[in-house]
């Protein structure tokens, strides 16, 4: 055995027994109880499953009047996620997003978080 794949060895076997915060346990201890891992993997999708609830946009009709930010790759970083631009909304796709037709006229898509209806 050369040095190197003496310290690949002990590599290996110290990731193996180390304590990983992502799923609660070291990964020997996921091989030899299998049930340990479905267990996480099911409050994991339930904890996710709650959160994603919580943020639900409501669904925007077509022809409704929307404030629509900008995209993240902007100069200006004040503008950042802020609703400046007007426009409407063309045509709803899945999942949670929205054709749009701006006041300039050009047609974009953007996500349900990166559009909010216009009350003004």
């Amino acid at each position: 055995m050369c040095k190197c794949e003496k310290i690949n060895d002990e590599i290996l076997y110290k990731y193996n027994n180390s304590y990983h915060e992502g799923i609660k346990y070291t990964p020997i201890e996921g091989w030899d109880n299998p049930n340990k891992i479905i267990a996480h993997n099911q409050d994991v999708c339930a904890y996710r499953g709650k959160f994603y609830k919580r943020y639900e946009r409501n669904e925007l009709k077509e022809g409704t009047k929307i404030l629509y930010s900008r995209n993240d790759n902007v100069k200006n970083k004040d503008m950042k996620g802020r609703f400046y631009n007007k426009g409407f909304i063309l045509r709803g796709l899945k999942p949670n997003s929205y054709l749009i037709r701006t006041t300039e006229g050009k047609i974009i898509k953007r996500n349900g978080f990166q559009v909010k209806e216009d009350l003004g």
